[in-house]
């Protein structure tokens, strides 16, 4: 159960004064971007060890195993990275295929035919369907700030983790009354969902035999003042849900065998927030909210447009890119603000300003691009400045103005950095070979193919295993057969530009090695 991140500072007395912002943007003073999330094991679920860091910059975050047996987390993702920037305030995942050993490098879902009228989703909740797909719930709403805005529980589906399609209507909302940061769990052929009564009342509960409508139970009451906000592991022939710290008892869990009456709460004394628990082996792996990376109520700018790798196309006719930004921590008051547009032409550098003297309150510009001005390594600079002249700067994310009628031979540059040479994956159910790499060009990579390639029991092959992958693809997973063996196996990975220039990078050589026994 994920409370927004802001909630979370708000019950562990952080940011005591500021507005909860389930109901509209973030806030200006302070956020749950200060905040990171920490990993520990656990063999009996009440004794944690040391905490690890796990991800810098998130909160509220859900863990579960998928059909392939990969670790999924999802959780909310503040990079403030320029090149990250378009992913600030948007779900995050990364996965594991060995038992939560290393994680995938962090990167925004995808939600497919999500309304453009809706606040953006947060608080990701996974449940594990029938049929494979992950279905995850989130927190959002409708015209945000006008009627019906009160936010209520949305759900989305997915066959990888990643991409996932938006499942129209709202799953569970109460008339008047805004609700966030759900729990979800199967059990005996029905979908619990819990969200959390605050501050520290309790929880709604709802249930549903489809998963996609719920029907609204008693409440969960809240022995003991503890406070349900966290998340739902299956547990011997029930659940159990883990709670944030409440005072000295620290984490908390409670069990249940029906959904519906829940034991008095056991305290673990570790520290946290929002935790969320899967079974690993023998283990409980506990992701959490840890304290703030950082006290400082620092003022930064994230510019979420234009994206890292947005690709504008100005060949036929004139165009416009649109920038917007915002200011988060210590919000000062801005006087006026300038902005630039800075890349190469032909190869030159050049910077020019596009627009200044722009009012303290304004948050977005339109800059015109011509038509046939190609720009290669384009990127949006902001300058910001309060009464006493005091400065502050942020930028977009790189991205590429091009022309049909600009002459490109450039290959793209690939690096492809895992499997790493020498590496042994084993082929065990639900294996799968986690590929990164990186790809740019001079004009922007709009597609990209990746191959596996290697000797099978004596004959070579060379397959496609995906194609057409977007210019800012960066990841994949490539499913194992159970019992394959393969032998100096490589990655290929071919990125072709606007002009259709093709480049390719090639990982190590590896092997994949059968389990023991086959």
């Amino acid at each position: 159960m994920k409370l927004p991140g802001l909630f979370f500072l708000l019950l562990m007395g952080i940011f005591p004064h500021v507005t909860c912002f389930a109901q509209q943007p973030p806030p200006q003073n302070g956020g749950p971007w200060l905040q990171d999330l920490l990993i520990s094991n656990s063999s009996d679920g009440s004794q944690f060890g040391q905490a690890s860091l796990f991800t810098k910059a998130g909160g509220v975050p859900s863990v579960i195993r998928d059909a392939k047996g990969r670790l999924v987390a999802v959780f909310q993702w503040f990079p403030r990275d320029r090149e990250l920037q378009a992913a600030f305030d948007r779900v995050g995942v990364q996965l594991s295929t060995d038992q939560g050993q290393s994680w995938s490098t962090p990167q925004a879902v995808q939600i497919q035919g999500f309304p453009a009228d809706y606040m953006r989703p947060y608080d990701p909740t996974l449940t594990l369907l029938s049929d494979g797909r992950l279905r995850m719930y989130f927190t959002s709403g409708v015209n945000v700030g006008g009627p019906g805005s009160l936010s209520a529980i949305y759900s989305a589906v997915s066959s990888d983790g990643i991409t996932y399609q938006f499942e129209p209507g709202k799953r569970f909302g109460i008339e008047n009354q805004g609700i966030f940061d759900c729990a979800a769990l199967w059990l005996n052929g029905k979908c619990h969902l819990y969200t959390p009564l605050t501050p520290n009342r309790g929880a709604y509960h709802a249930v549903s035999d489809d998963g996609l409508n719920f029907t609204r139970m008693s409440d969960i009451p809240s022995v003991g003042n503890v406070n349900w906000t966290g998340n739902l592991v299956e547990y011997g022939t029930g659940m159990r849900f883990y709670g944030t710290a409440s005072g000295q008892g620290g984490i908390w869990w409670t069990t249940s065998t029906d959904g519906f009456t829940w034991t008095n709460p056991v305290f673990t004394g570790t520290s946290g927030g929002d935790p969320a628990v899967v079974q690993v082996g023998n283990q409980l792996l506990m992701i959490s909210v840890g304290p703030p990376s950082t006290t400082q109520s620092e003022t930064f700018v994230i510019m979420r447009e234009p994206a890292a790798g947005t690709v504008i196309d100005v060949s036929n006719a004139a165009q416009s890119v649109t920038a917007t930004w915002n200011f988060f921590g210590s919000m000062p008051a801005i006087a006026s603000q300038t902005v630039k547009l800075s890349g190469k032409r032909n190869g030159a550098a050049f910077e020019t300003v596009v627009a200044t003297g722009l009012a303290g309150n304004v948050r977005s510009t339109a800059i015109p691009l011509a038509r046939n001005d190609a720009i290669a390594d384009a990127v949006i600079s902001l300058t910001a400045r309060d009464a006493s002249n005091r400065e502050w700067q942020g930028g977009s994310g790189t991205f590429q103005v091009v022309a049909g009628n600009v002459s490109d031979t450039e290959k793209p540059a690939v690096t492809v950095q895992t499997p790493t040479a020498g590496s042994k994956i084993k082929s065990l159910l639900g294996s799968v070979i986690s590929v990164t790499w990186q790809a740019s060009d001079n004009l922007g990579v709009v597609k990209q193919t990746v191959k596996f390639k290697g000797n099978r029991k004596g004959t070579t092959f060379e397959t496609v295993v995906a194609t057409d992958l977007p210019g800012d693809a960066t990841s994949l997973s490539i499913p194992l057969t159970f019992g394959d063996a393969v032998t100096e196996a490589q990655i290929i990975v071919e990125a072709a530009d606007q002009a259709g220039n093709v480049g390719q990078g090639a990982s190590g050589v590896f092997r994949v090695a059968k389990p023991k026994g086959n």
